[in-house]
């Protein structure tokens, strides 16, 4: 959901900046700072700090991440950086040219290693603030991170390159260490570009450009001190850790090219308007959601039967949430997804219309639902869970379901529809182990007869079977209107339904 690159810059300066307030740290309280950080990730930090006068250079500066079950670690490490102590502030002064060096190393598999290169201007870091609760401030000018060097396992070809450009950014941070240990950062990225080339030394080259507006994103977090168990959250979650985050960015777009020798086999272009995305993750609840603007896909191809399609859009949101922690009460859910006026390319319509039978106008579907659950389950512990081999039973019973809105549009038919319900486990049960749901919905559906009525003059299907489909359709729906279906029903105690105004008694 977060950029990136801002990410990574963020990382690379030990995750730095926010507001200063004047007291007085010293290169220690920094590194101590820092530490805790790593810590608290569930990393260590490594290095050597050399003193001389007001001035240290630090050395060899390291995060080590051992993967779960003693499967390999990650890590990186920096080439010397310099803190300089001033009245109580520390400027943290990271060179031209400084090198990061990223490796992972997997039990029994050989290790895969890369550095990188950030160049353009030196960097200063802005350090204040009082012992265990320092902030930190950033701001740059332009400023690339090329990748000058990837070492990959055995006899492998295959070569990268890698240059990214960000015009600048303003990054703030404030770490505090308490019984939680808090960390808040606010990053503003300028707008950038990357440029990327992979080679797999048998021929295959695929080039991709990529760039992207200014973007804002702040993260904000509280991690138990020393780390948590990354194979079972729960009993940190429970003790308050929680994480949340935010991002929003103007447009981004991206083009491929893949070669194959001399020629082109494919191209792809991605170009997408205003995206926010949002994340959190504490003890009631994952939630992630996010809202996209205009945009379009389009590839051309020459590996398959169709060389060209693509589809367009006017918006697209995701918004999910729901508990994962084990509770006797029910928690509430909720989903919602949307996409507007999407529209496809004629490439893609002629896979199933080729003869043009069909309206071609855009289409829109819209889904959001609220409700409450009981999850008899803890998600995080992930070596309970039976797909691990645990025997940790995952049982969720959803006793409310309220559909604030289901909706479809294409054809030249539309359909909304809606409905609250009650789910009952222990009376009355259409199927072994399937609630009666005791509440009501209504439906309206525009043009169907008239889609049908198309279908027919157009020969896609007879007049003789278009009669069943009709009989259907009116047996659950009334006319109100011109071309205008709806129904209204009601799931009632002890297997009643009310259709329409018509009662009917189940088994």
């Amino acid at each position: 959901m977060f950029p990136v690159r801002s990410v990574t810059i963020a990382a690379m300066t030990g995750l730095l900046p926010a507001s200063p307030a004047l007291a007085d740290i010293s290169a220690t309280d920094v590194w101590a700072n820092s530490a805790a950080l790593f810590e608290a990730l569930g990393g260590s930090q490594q290095g050597e700090l050399v003193r001389d006068g007001d001035r240290i250079t630090v050395r060899g500066h390291a995060g080590v991440f051992d993967l779960p079950m003693g499967t390999g670690s990650i890590s990186f490490v920096l080439s010397d950086y310099e803190m300089t102590e001033a009245d109580g502030t520390v400027i943290i002064t990271y060179p031209d040219g400084m090198e990061i060096a990223l490796a992972a190393s997997i039990t029994g598999e050989s290790d895969v290693a890369a550095t990188m290169q950030l160049v353009g201007t030196a960097i200063d870091t802005f350090a204040t603030g009082d012992p265990g609760a320092i902030s930190y401030f950033t701001e740059t000018g332009p400023v690339s991170l090329i990748l000058t060097d990837l070492d990959l396992p055995g006899e492998v070809f295959a070569t990268a390159t890698l240059e990214v450009g960000i015009a600048g950014y303003v990054t703030e941070t404030r770490i505090i260490e308490d019984t939680l240990l808090v960390i808040y950062s606010r990053s503003e990225l300028g707008r950038s570009t990357s440029r990327s080339e992979f080679d797999d030394g048998f021929g295959y080259v695929t080039t991709t450009f990529a760039e992207s507006a200014p973007s804002t994103s702040t993260i904000n977090m509280g991690l138990i001190p020393g780390g948590a168990d990354i194979l079972n959250m729960s009993a940190a979650l429970r003790d308050g850790m929680y994480i949340s985050g935010e991002s929003y960015a103007e447009s981004s777009t991206s083009e491929t090219l893949s070669y194959f020798g001399e020629e082109v086999t494919q191209h792809d272009l991605y170009e997408v308007g205003e995206v926010s995305a949002s994340f959190v993750l504490d003890r009631t609840q994952l939630a992630f959601g996010v809202d996209v603007g205009p945009g379009l896909f389009e590839m051309l191809t020459e590996t398959f039967m169709y060389p060209a399609f693509g589809i367009d859009w006017q918006g697209a949101t995701l918004d999910i949430a729901a508990p994962i922690l084990r509770s006797a009460a029910p928690q509430p859910f909720r989903f919602g997804v949307g996409l507007d006026d999407l529209r496809l390319g004629p490439t893609i319509w002629a896979m199933f219309d080729p003869d043009k039978a069909l309206p071609r106008g855009p289409g829109s579907a819209e889904l959001r639902m609220t409700g409450e659950m009981i999850l008899d389950a803890d998600l995080p512990d992930f070596l309970a869970l039976p797909e691990l081999g645990g025997r940790q039973e995952v049982a969720a019973q959803v006793t409310e379901v309220e559909i604030e809105a289901f909706g479809l549009s294409a054809l030249g038919v539309t359909a909304d529809s809606s409905g609250s319900f009650a789910l009952d486990y222990e009376g009355y049960s259409p199927a072994p182990g399937v609630p009666w749901p005791e509440g009501e919905g209504r439906a309206e559906i525009r043009g169907l007869n008239g889609l049908i009525d198309m279908l027919i003059d157009q020969g896609l299907i007879r007049n003789e079977e278009a009669l069943p489909l009709r009989i259907a359709i009116s047996m659950g729906t009334i006319v109100t209107g011109d071309d205008v279906l709806s129904s209204e029903v009601e799931f009632t105690e002890g297997g009643r339904i009310i259709a329409n105004g018509q009662t009917i008694n189940l088994p």
